[in-house]
This record gives C-alpha cells, sequence and structure tokens, in this order.
C-alpha cells in the first residue's frame, strides 16, 4: 500500500507539473504566433479539455473501475506522445497575424484544437488518479499543487537558457519519466536523450513567429523572445517625423523585435554620427530642445532613438531604462559598434529596469521625463497581463512622472495609433496635473503630431513661456509636424477641443469610444469600447489589436461559449445513470472560479510591488500553488469548515489593507525581500484556499469524484473570464471581492447539507 501511494503520488505530481508547464510555454508560444489575448483563448480551450476529460471519466467508470492501474498503464504513454504531437503541430501550422477572417479562424482553431490535446490526456490521468484512489486524495491533491508550483519557478530559470525548444524537451522528458512509473524502463532512455538533446533543440527548431523577415539573433527571457531581425535598405525608417525621411540618408538598422512585436530600431549612429540630424524634425527631439543642458530620464530606451535625439539636442545626462535585458544586449554585445557613442559617454545610463518601478523607487528630480510608443507589449502578449493592462498608462503614473520633474522640467508621453489615444493621454494627465497645479492646464499642455499619426504630449506643470511656445511652433512648421495645441495658439480639432473646454468630464462622457482615466485598480488604458454602447462595440470588433483590446462583444462571446460547453459536458449526459449531483456542481463550480478569480486579482495587485509582470506571475503562482499543496495536506485535520472560509475573508482584507503601506516601504527593498513579503502575505490566504477542495474530495461518494474534477475545471475557465469582464468593469479590488464571495456557496452548501 505504502509503495504504491509513493507510486501515485510521484505520477500525479511529474503529470500535473508537465501539464502546468505546457500551458505556461503555451502562451508564449501563441503569443509569438498571435496577440496577447489569443494565447490567453488558447490556454482558456486547454483548461476546457480538462474539464472535457473529467466529464469522460465519469462516463466511462464502470469500465475504468474494475482495472485503474491497467488504464493507468495506457494513459501515461498517451501523454508523452500527445505532447510530441501537439509540439509538431503547432510548429508546423501556418503563422497567421490574428486577423479574424476565414484564415485567420481557421489557423486559431487549429492551434486551439492542436494545443488542447495533451491537457485531455493529462487531465485524464490526473482526474483518474483522484478518482481511483479516493482515500488518497488529500495527498494527491497535494501533490497535485506542489508540483505546479514548482514548474512555475523552473520555467522562467529554463527559458533563458535552452529556449522554447528546450524548455519544451524538458517537460516532454518528464512526460517520458511519468512512462517508467506505470510501463517499461525502457522509457528512461527516452527521457534521457530529450533532456540531453534540449540545450539544441531551440537553435535547430526556433517556435515560429509572426515575423517574415530575416531573423539574425534570437534570445528568450522568463517573459519573451527577443529577435534581432534584418532591416532592407530601402525600408530604413526615422519614425516620428514630420516628413518621412529618404532611406539613403538613415545609416544601417536593424529591428529589435519581442515576441514579434513591440518593434523599435537600433541604428548605427556612432558610425554616421552627421545622420543625428535627421532627429531635429521628429518628435523625439521635441521637449529636449527646450532643456538643453539638462537631465533626462527616458523610459524604455528601446533602440536608443530617444537617445540619440536627446544627445543630439545637447542633453546634458540620461538615466535609462528598458525592461528587457536582450534589449540592452543588443546595444552592448550584438551591435556595440553601433551604440559605442552612447555606451561610452559617462553621461548616460543605461540599464534593465521596469518604468514604473523605477519612477516609484528614485527620488531623482529630472528637467526632462521621456517615454515614446512604450506599450509593454511583451507582458501583454506572454500572458503575464490578463487582457491589456498597463500600469506605465495610469493616472497614478503619470502623477508620480510629474513628481520626478524640476520645478521647470517637462514631461513628454509619445503614443501612436487613434487619436483616441491621445485624448486619453491628455485625460489623465489633466486630472494629474489638477491635483498637482494651479496652473490651468491649456497653458500647461503642448500636443503635436507626426506623419505616421504619433503624437506627442509635452506637459509643463507651471505653464510653457511664451517663448518656449514660440520655439515649438517654429521647430514644428520647419519640421512639417502638425501642432494639435499650443498655449495661446488656435488650431482645430478633437485635442484643442478638449483641451480647452471648461467641463471635460462631458467631454469624455459625450466621445463615442472610452477615454475615461484608468487607474492602478483598472489598468486598461488600451481598452477604448464602452460596454454601455454595444452597437459600437459591434462596428469595432473587427479593430486590429494594435488599437484597441477588449472588445465587451468578443469577451461575452467567449463566456457564453464556454457556459454552453460547460452546460453541454455536465448537463448533456443526464442521460446516463451516472451525473453530478446539485452539491457536487455547486461546490466544486464554487472552488474553481472563486480560486482563480482571487489567483489572478492578487497577480494583479502584486504586480507594481514586485516591480516586473513575469515576477508577479510566478511568485504568485508558486506561493499560492504551494501554500494551497500544504493545505491540502492538511485538510483532514479540519473539523469546523465554515471557519475556513471567515480565515480567507479577513486574510484577503488584511491583503488588500495592507498593501498600499507596504508598497510604499518597499521602495527601499530589494528584489528577495520584496518576493519573500509577497510570498507570506499570499500564504496564509492560499493554505486555507486549498483546504475545501481536498477536505471536500475525500468525503465525495467515489462515483462524484471525476465529475468533482470536470466541474472545477470548466468553472476555472469561466473564472478567469470573469476575471476579465469584472476587472474592466469594476477593477482588481473588486475581482478580489468578487473571488472571495464565490468561494461562499461551497461552504454555505456544505453546512446546510451535511
Amino acid at each position: 500500500m505504502i509503495h504504491q501511494q509513493r507510486r501515485l503520488l510521484a505520477l500525479i505530481a511529474i503529470v500535473a507539473g508537465t501539464v502546468l508547464g505546457w500551458e505556461v510555454l503555451l502562451t508564449r508560444l501563441a503569443s509569438l504566433r498571435y496577440h496577447f489575448h489569443f494565447g490567453h483563448l488558447a490556454v482558456s480551450n486547454g483548461i476546457l479539455g480538462i474539464g472535457i476529460s473529467g466529464t469522460w471519466l465519469a462516463l466511462t467508470q464502470e469500465r475504468w473501475r474494475a482495472a485503474p492501474e491497467a488504464w493507468l498503464g495506457r494513459l501515461v504513454p498517451t501523454f508523452a506522445l500527445s505532447m510530441v504531437l501537439a509540439w509538431l503541430l503547432l510548429y508546423t501550422l501556418p503563422v497567421h497575424t490574428g486577423q479574424m477572417d476565414l484564415a485567420g479562424s481557421t489557423s486559431f482553431i487549429l492551434f486551439a484544437l492542436a494545443s488542447l490535446i495533451p491537457f485531455l490526456a493529462g487531465g485524464a490521468i490526473i482526474g483518474l488518479i483522484l478518482s481511483g484512489w479516493p482515500t488518497f486524495a488529500a495527498r494527491l491533491y497535494a501533490a497535485d499543487l506542489i508540483a505546479g508550483a514548482s514548474v512555475c519557478l523552473l520555467i522562467p530559470l529554463a527559458l533563458p537558457l535552452v529556449g522554447m525548444g528546450g524548455t519544451l524537451a524538458v517537460l516532454l522528458g518528464l512526460a517520458f519519466a511519468a512512462c517508467t512509473i506505470t510501463g517499461s524502463k525502457k522509457w528512461w532512455m527516452a527521457a534521457f536523450a530529450t533532456l540531453l538533446l534540449s540545450p539544441t533543440i531551440d537553435t535547430h527548431f526556433p517556435a515560429p513567429s509572426k515575423i517574415v523577415r530575416p531573423i539574425l539573433h534570437s534570445t528568450w527571457t522568463a517573459l519573451s523572445r527577443v529577435d534581432v531581425v534584418e532591416v532592407a535598405q530601402a525600408e530604413r525608417s526615422i519614425r516620428a517625423r514630420g516628413v518621412p525621411a529618404d532611406p539613403q540618408t538613415i545609416p544601417e538598422q536593424v529591428e529589435i523585435m519581442q515576441d514579434g512585436s513591440a518593434s523599435t530600431l537600433l541604428s548605427d549612429f556612432s558610425g554616421t554620427p552627421s545622420a543625428l540630424s535627421l532627429f531635429d524634425h521628429a518628435l523625439t527631439s521635441g521637449a529636449a530642445r527646450l532643456r538643453p543642458g539638462g537631465k533626462a530620464l527616458v523610459i524604455g530606451f528601446g533602440g536608443g532613438d530617444d537617445l540619440w535625439a536627446a544627445r543630439s539636442q545637447g542633453v546634458g545626462a540620461i538615466d535609462a531604462v528598458d525592461l528587457n535585458a536582450p534589449v540592452l544586449a543588443a546595444h552592448t554585445t550584438i551591435r556595440p559598434q553601433w551604440s559605442a557613442d552612447l555606451l561610452n559617454d559617462p553621461t548616460i545610463s543605461m540599464v534593465v529596469a521596469e518604468g514604473r518601478n523605477t519612477l516609484m523607487r528614485s527620488a531623482e528630480e529630472y528637467d526632462l521625463v521621456q517615454l515614446t510608443g512604450i506599450d509593454t507589449w511583451t507582458a501583454l502578449t506572454s500572458g503575464a497581463y490578463m487582457l491589456a493592462e498597463n500600469h506605465l498608462y495610469t493616472t497614478e503614473s503619470f502623477g508620480q512622472m510629474l513628481d520626478r520633474l524640476t520645478p521647470d522640467g517637462i514631461l513628454q508621453i509619445t503614443r501612436m495609433a487613434a487619436e483616441m489615444e491621445a485624448l486619453r493621454v491628455l485625460v489623465q494627465l489633466r486630472e494629474a496635473h489638477a491635483q498637482r497645479s494651479t496652473t490651468p492646464f491649456q497653458e500647461a499642455v503642448a500636443v503635436i503630431g507626426s506623419y505616421d499619426h504619433q503624437v506627442a504630449t509635452l506637459v509643463q506643470p507651471t505653464g510653457f513661456e511664451q517663448a518656449e511656445v514660440q520655439a515649438l511652433e517654429e521647430w514644428a512648421t520647419a519640421a512639417g509636424l502638425r501642432v494639435h495645441h499650443l498655449p495661446g495658439k488656435s488650431y482645430s480639432g478633437l485635442i484643442q477641443q478638449f483641451v480647452q473646454d471648461p467641463k471635460p468630464n462631458a467631454f469624455i462622457d459625450a466621445f463615442p469610444r472610452n477615454i475615461s482615466p484608468t487607474s492602478d485598480d483598472k489598468p486598461y488604458f488600451f481598452q477604448f469600447t464602452r460596454w454601455t454602447k454595444p452597437s459600437v462595440a459591434a462596428k469595432t470588433i473587427r479593430e486590429p489589436t494594435y488599437i484597441s483590446q477588449g472588445n465587451p462583444l468578443f469577451l461575452l462571446t467567449q463566456l457564453v461559449w464556454t457556459l454552453v460547453v460547460a452546460a453541454l459536458l455536465l448537463f448533456g449526459p443526464l442521460v446516463q445513470q451516472q451525473r453530478p449531483t446539485r452539491p457536487t456542481i455547486i461546490r466544486f463550480a464554487s472552488l474553481g472560479a472563486g480560486y482563480i478569480m482571487v489567483e489572478l486579482a492578487v497577480m494583479q495587485k502584486l504586480t507594481l510591488f514586485l516591480g516586473h509582470p513575469m515576477r508577479a506571475l510566478s511568485v504568485t503562482l508558486a506561493s499560492m500553488l504551494f501554500a494551497s499543496g500544504l493545505g491540502a495536506l492538511g485538510s483532514g485535520k479540519i473539523k469546523q469548515m465554515r471557519w475556513v472560509w471567515v480565515f480567507i475573508i479577513v486574510w484577503a482584507t488584511i491583503f488588500w489593507a495592507s498593501l498600499p503601506t507596504l508598497l510604499g516601504l518597499s521602495v527601499n527593498w530589494g528584489i528577495w525581500t520584496c518576493s519573500l513579503v509577497a510570498a507570506g502575505m499570499i500564504a496564509p490566504m492560499a493554505f486555507a484556499m486549498g483546504i475545501p477542495f481536498a477536505w471536500m474530495l475525500v468525503r465525495l461518494p467515489s462515483e462524484q469524484v471525476p465529475w468533482a474534477w470536470a466541474t472545477n475545471a470548466l468553472f476555472t475557465v469561466i473564472g478567469a473570464q470573469m476575471v476579465i469582464i469584472v476587472s474592466m468593469t469594476a477593477g482588481f479590488n473588486a475581482t478580489l471581492a468578487c473571488g472571495v464571495l464565490a468561494y461562499g456557496p461551497a461552504f454555505i452548501r456544505f453546512r446546510q447539507t451535511a
């Protein structure tokens, strides 16, 4: 019996860890082929696969209960082979960039179906083990969760070392190792060979991406793949100019792309310093022209255009940060001769750091704070964020940028795409400015646009001097730039109309798209479609994701689809004699939806505290799964279940109330201190949240266990989609509260029926 229990514990741990690892890597693989929310939906479909496997187990109980060991002996090799098959399919399917026409829809459906295969087999194994040996359920479920926590730490470590292909090989090696537990020991040879080849696989078989031009160099980080891409001479450009530059006058260039998006150009200005004059007519030099000799902070230096522009305009010193280490490596190791003048300049500092975290931790004052087109697309595409959150573009963030300015300093924010982006920037800057200055907003802001639809908004909190206004107007006219607003000047268009409107709230309400200010609690800057205007949502549902994300009709369609699938899987088999009882559905639906809502809300709330989206994802998932696993282990000692929910409510309240204070204290803490404090804040609540699933599972009639597994998985997907809807409409504080309340029906129903 002890030997059997150990085998089952090892088997469920390996399979559960492999399944979760596949889920995490699927978001990375999807982000290379599609845009961010496609990766999220692919994973949601995968978790549906686990629900499907639970329903299948429930409907075939009479067959597998007679010989569960034999069924495991067939399912585990099937799982390993399903990993191989899915890997081959996802690497060979044609890449489509995400437009939802016939080709795009077909491509995505095939991607979703291929990614589903390992979830079906892996979910069946986990469900079979939990259902076939219910007396061990608490320990088995604990092993499931703790293994998942370990993989959450493994993936960010493995990706930079062996890349996507190598990390997939590691997971495949684990799947082969699982086969040795239920079958021939010869599977060890396959496991060993796969692990041995893992460092070389990504080099010979790179993951397919949206990029169509030759890739010169690729590097994986925990967050994304960064590619250095060839740029032909005819395609060279200087972005955000008044008129396009002649490609013949532009130095050699390469393009740095993160998951096939977030493009930035790196140019050889060290070898061709005379070409720096090209920035004289670019938005990147706008504020720098007014503050020669000053000190600048550049958030997101990318290929270096902001640095070159500031340097060419005589800025005295520059502190520059970027989220991704490979971006800095492109300057220091891939094209060091191109960036030599930047790297060798003692007045210029280029470091790897997250922009918002830098603002929070720095007490430095700057004559210029500048960010140009920073979208954090790497976090969005990676799946580290749920949809389109961005903590750089919130009202609080803009306020912190203003706080970093000297008394006559200038903040310059440049955005792309439609006019609505520029208006939302102005809406938020207006609110942040009003909290800090009595100067009329129209006197403190200048807005200038370029030929490629970029718009630079300059803010000087105490107001621009007349000479500065005149200098900006003359420069814009000479450069061929479009002026949208200058203090004391008259121009046509919505931008000046809003800036001069004495009732901005009325303007915001009347505007057809959503340009209301975003906050740290609801950081959806790129969500421009109102939930209250379905006709507008219908017209813009095919709008490209680089313009607007999170169309309400699209999200509601996905939710309805998930609900329909869940209903068919849970209630469709009612013609069978075995079916889920009402208590089983209520309890395990509540636990599935509630857990994922709390988990994702906590993850987002910790993003600012931990200073990096991937760190928040890793720390939250690892801490919650590990602590919940310990809670499952200790569930047998719990006598009064009603107090568990009370504890969850109390600790969630403590977490919510203490986080602002901890955020203020953390500015002087190191990464490890913040991570340990975050884990300490998560662990007690997660420990309690791990108790009820195991406690209730061991008390279920054995024929109901597969239904419980299916219900929990299906409502986990529903809960994940509800996180998007609730957080977009009410914020992540409300999402956390809803998640905690969603846990309630499990306890209330139990107390009434036990």
